[in-house]
């Protein structure tokens, strides 16, 4: 046998090699399928999709904990929109016509109009649920695009603000509360000292009367003047033995 024949030949190296790259990219397509299923079903974050109409194509379960409707009672039948407040929607179409100075109905448009045009957008709204309860929101929406370059559908990922609200909420409040303690302790300083200058002054007025001897004070106005400043006398059962 030639040592060519018991070597490796080229075909064989080439096909091992594919293997090893195709086991690769099994195990790396493996973890992104995990990664993908991980986020799809974090119950932390609600994720919808859509089709380029804004129809919702997806509604995992975060989105489903968080506004009460099960993924079938919304997929192929709404828009995010309709679970938006709507007078929030018609403000933020107001403003954005304003911004970019074009006009921009409300609704879906409104929520989806700088993404379609490759603007990256986070914004606050409320949502309202299958209950008819409402909270918080910060979503951030991306515009899913095809190999060339056209819109297939939009992406909305959001989280409740809830906390974060009930948190500058409280600190407003207590920030308040300072305030009006702060403004009352000014109230009652600037009072007393109002109280302490008055009678103050007429005795300081008269203590320099006194000292000047011009004109002479009164009896009565020595004693009006000095009594303030003297202590009563001690009675008798106080007075040391």
């Amino acid at each position: 046998m030639s040592q060519t024949a018991n070597s490796p030949t080229l075909l064989d190296a080439i096909a091992k090699a594919d293997g090893i790259i195709e086991v690769r990219r099994q195990e790396a397509l493996l973890k992104t399928g995990a990664l993908q299923n991980a986020i799809l079903t974090s119950a932390n974050f609600s994720i919808i999709a859509t089709d380029e109409k804004g129809i919702i194509q997806l509604f995992n379960v975060g989105a489903e904990r968080m506004l009460g409707y099960l993924a079938e009672e919304v997929v192929n039948k709404i828009n995010p929109s309709d679970i938006h407040d709507p007078q929030e929607a018609m403000a933020r179409a107001k403003a954005l016509s304003k911004e970019l100075n074009t006009t921009i109905t409300p609704g879906f448009e409104a929520l989806a109009f700088k993404a379609s045009r490759g603007i990256e957008d986070i914004y606050e709204l409320t949502y309202i649920c299958k209950d008819g309860s409402r909270f918080p929101a910060i979503v951030s929406i991306t515009a899913l695009r095809d190999d060339y370059g056209s819109i297939i559908g939009y992406l909305l990922i959001g989280t409740d603000n809830s906390v974060r609200k009930s948190v500058e909420l409280a600190l407003k409040d207590a920030m308040a509360m300072a305030e009006k303690a702060n403004l009352a302790k000014s109230d009652f300083l600037s009072s007393m000292s109002h109280e302490l200058r008055t009678p103050l002054s007429a005795i300081l007025g008269f203590a320099q009367l006194i000292e000047s001897c011009t004109p002479q004070p009164t009896p009565s106005q020595k004693i009006g003047v000095t009594f303030p400043l003297t202590p009563p006398p001690m009675r008798p059962h106080e007075r040391r033995i």
